[in-house]
Order: structure tokens, then sequence, then C-alpha cells
């Protein structure tokens, strides 16, 4: 839902009321990390995004993937030119 609200709807106050909610129902399911990340990169609360990408604590393979390709995305828009190379 929250990314409909993201992406479609442009409302991003209730996409991330959405992405929290997800987090409050599944703690540790990386997809609501990652978009609560994108929506904080998205609107330039950098620091934000990074501390959601670095929340999960064992993802999937696939979570690994998505986590870290997000990370790097973050780190690069945020100008942090040297962590995002790393990652």
């Amino acid at each position: 839902m929250g990314l409909l609200m993201q992406f479609l709807d442009w409302d991003f106050s209730g996409a991330e009321r959405e992405f929290r909610r997800s987090l409050e129902l599944n703690p540790e399911h990386w997809a609501g990390y990652v978009g609560l990340a994108v929506l904080n990169s998205m609107r330039g609360r950098f620091d934000d995004a990074i501390k959601a990408l670095k929340s999960p604590r064992d993802p999937d393979p696939i979570g690994v993937l998505v986590v870290g390709i997000n990370l790097g995305l973050t780190y690069y828009r945020a100008e942090q030119f040297d962590r995002a190379i790393e990652q």
C-alpha cells in the first residue's frame, strides 16, 4: 500500500504511515525498511534512509541484494561517494 501511495498518489505522509504500519506488523521483514528508506531518500532525508536500510537484522538472500543496492544508491544520492563505492 505504501508503494502505491508513494508512486501513484504522491501521498508521502500516507506512504510513510503504511510503511511504519508494515514494520509494526512484521519488524523483521526487509521490504518495509526498503520502502521507508526509498521514501526518505526521495524526501532528501538521507540519514533516515540510511538508518532504515541498516535496520533489517537478517534478510533473506534477495533482501540482502535489494537492501545493499538501495544503500549504495542512497549513499550516492547523499553525495557520500566513498561509501557508495564501498557498498
